[in-house]
């Protein structure tokens, strides 16, 4: 079974692939996904496919603005993921041992 995010990923890439002989529609069509999109993985493969439509076009300035927002937008990510970790503290001290079992019958 396809997932929503598989099925996303292939129509990124079918907007690039379509766009090969026409980079700037492509550009249009991303960059218009891109404004609308939330999920930093799917932004992330916008990003990239940008990046390499950018580059096709000879916009060399514009496909490293590319790299330099997964980068931004994915550390952003990471960060916020540090922050809701719990922080190592000092040591627990141990609770009171427990008792020892009772004997079983027979036992001593």
């Amino acid at each position: 079974m396809t997932s929503p995010m598989q099925v996303a990923i292939l129509g990124i890439q079918a907007i690039a692939d379509a766009s090969k002989d026409n980079p700037e529609a492509g550009i249009n069509a991303l960059q218009a996904l891109l404004e609308q999109e939330q999920s930093v993985p799917l932004r992330t493969v916008i990003h990239f496919a940008l990046k390499d439509l950018y580059a096709k076009a000879g916009q060399q300035d514009a496909a490293l603005q590319q790299l330099q927002a997964i980068v931004r937008e994915n550390g952003r990510l990471i960060s916020e993921a540090e922050e809701q970790e719990p922080r190592p503290g000092p040591p627990r001290r141990p609770g009171r041992p427990l008792p020892p079992s009772p004997a079983k019958p027979g036992e001593r």
